[in-house]
């Protein structure tokens, strides 16, 4: 048997080696050896009986090979490449993956195409892992572009190798590229129509898409594979959400809660449907057992939702409670800031609904800066203008000219909020940058001013004595109006 012959070679090694002494074996016989130290993990004596081995018989491959394993395995590539550079073996399977797995972990990714590519050119027997295997180390490094690459060149020689296809979905995900991760799923359920992870992925990747009919479609499928799965009837419940069937999702919500656990899980999902369909009572019933539960945090989300029903079932004082603690966990989520200085307003602390919005307006500048969405920058800076900051509107005037020096009436807008503040030097600036008078007088109405037919004529006591809007307007038309949104 196997297992005697091993004892065997064991004992004979380890009789010798604990009297210090030296046994002759064959190279085979030493192979054999080594190979059930890999098989049982077990590497105490490895390095001993590899020594013996390559003592005995300096000049086989097979061993020199070994010696490049035990390299890799102690993370020491260089010497493992080098320790097998001179063997010119080919169709060697372990020859062959040493040397990917070596200039894999060296990110020596140059070789590793010329080798992998020299394995393409004769269709070695092993490409397929080979193909992975790099495949997963480029994907694994960043390489996702090249990683796929790869895994669409081994998809010409093997179509239905489901590895290469998950790998490469993988990659696509990871690139946001969702319409590619689709197709692939679909080859793979036409390889396994009955794998629910198959269908449950169409599913997901449809959804995020924003695809919700046909992922609604797939999940359907899903639930034929198992119509237990709970993971899949939440996320069709949510694809119903998201196409606005409300009353089709709360009635699968309902349906899924079972449980304390689901109950906790489900109930805040409940409520968003009941809410999105106007019914806050029934949201408001749903969510207040939740919050008056022993709890640290929620997710944002909960205490906005909350907050709303709160506020629409005319719980002004409960509302304002529940803000004050979820701005206290997320003080820079703009949906609570705003309606934290909605409630302030109401509650007549126009102090500090004005300090909210600033803020609200600093946060939006920040995201919409990344954006380059210099609309909303110069909404809010003509915000700043109509509270008669314009020290503040500069700021974000100035963000906008960078951003977009284009921008119709910019430097008119600029002009008007140097005048006001006495810097006479900039407003000469931007006066001049304005190329033709052309609809400029027009925006004047605006400012209050109408009875100058040229730019030339106003007067700085004329913008001095203009009205400015108060917080209330201001609350008015930028926190309430729904064209705003965070």
């Amino acid at each position: 048997m196997k297992q005697d012959y091993i004892n065997n070679l064991f004992n004979r090694f380890m009789s010798a080696y604990s009297r210090n002494k030296e046994v002759y074996f064959d190279a085979d016989e030493i192979e054999s050896l080594l190979e059930y130290f890999e098989e049982n993990e077990d590497y105490t004596y490895y390095p001993e009986v590899l020594n013996l081995g390559l003592k005995l018989h300096p000049h086989s491959t097979e061993l020199q090979i070994m010696r490049g394993k035990w390299y890799l395995y102690n993370e020491q590539y260089s010497k493992a490449l080098k320790s097998v550079e001179h063997i010119t073996d080919k169709d060697n399977d372990d020859l062959d993956m040493l040397r990917l797995d070596c200039y894999t972990a060296l990110n020596d990714f140059p070789n590793a195409f010329i080798y992998i590519n020299n394995l393409f050119s004769y269709k070695s027997e092993y490409l397929e892992d080979a193909v992975i295997n790099l495949a997963e180390a480029l994907g694994d490094s960043g390489y996702l572009k090249t990683s796929a690459k790869i895994l669409q060149k081994g998809l010409e020689l093997y179509p239905q190798n489901s590895e290469f296809l998950e790998e490469l979905i993988y990659d696509y995900e990871s690139l946001n590229l969702y319409e590619k991760a689709i197709q692939c799923y679909q080859k793979l359920i036409e390889l396994n129509p009955y794998s629910i992870s198959y269908w449950f992925n169409l599913g997901r990747m449809y959804s995020i898409i924003e695809e919700y009919d046909k992922a609604i479609e797939a999940f359907d499928f899903a639930l034929t594979c198992d119509p237990t799965n709970n993971e899949v009837k939440i996320l069709k419940a949510y694809c119903h959400y998201m196409n606005e069937n409300y009353e089709i999702a709360a009635n699968y919500y309902k349906q899924l809660i079972s449980d304390k656990e689901s109950e906790n899980r489900i109930t805040p999902l409940l409520a968003e449907c009941h809410i999105k369909m106007e019914n806050y009572e029934d949201g408001y019933q749903l969510l207040k057992p939740i919050f008056d539960a022993e709890h640290s945090q929620f997710e944002a989300s909960f205490y906005i939702d909350f907050a709303r029903c709160c506020i629409e079932t005319e719980r002004d004082k409960e509302a304002f409670l529940v803000l004050e603690e979820a701005y206290s966990f997320y003080p820079d989520n703009l949906q609570i800031i705003s309606m934290m200085a909605i409630i302030s307003h109401s509650n007549g602390k126009e102090d500090d609904a004005l300090d909210l919005a600033f803020k609200l307006f600093d946060k939006i500048k920040d995201i919409n800066l990344k954006k380059n969405d210099t609309s909303k920058l110069l909404e809010i800076a003509q915000t700043y203008h109509k509270i008669g900051d314009n020290e503040k509107a500069i700021e974000y005037y100035k963000e906008v000219l960078k951003k977009n020096p284009n921008t119709p009436l910019i430097h008119f807008y600029m002009a008007i909020a140097y005048l006001i503040i006495g810097n006479m030097q900039q407003f000469k600036a931007h006066l001049v940058q304005i190329e033709s008078e052309s609809g400029v007088m027009q925006q004047l109405n605006e400012f209050g001013i109408f009875k100058y037919k040229k730019i030339s004529d106003i007067k700085k006591r004329d913008i001095f004595t203009r009205k400015y809007i108060k917080l209330k307007s201001l609350s008015d038309e930028y926190l309430t109006n729904k064209k705003n949104k965070n």
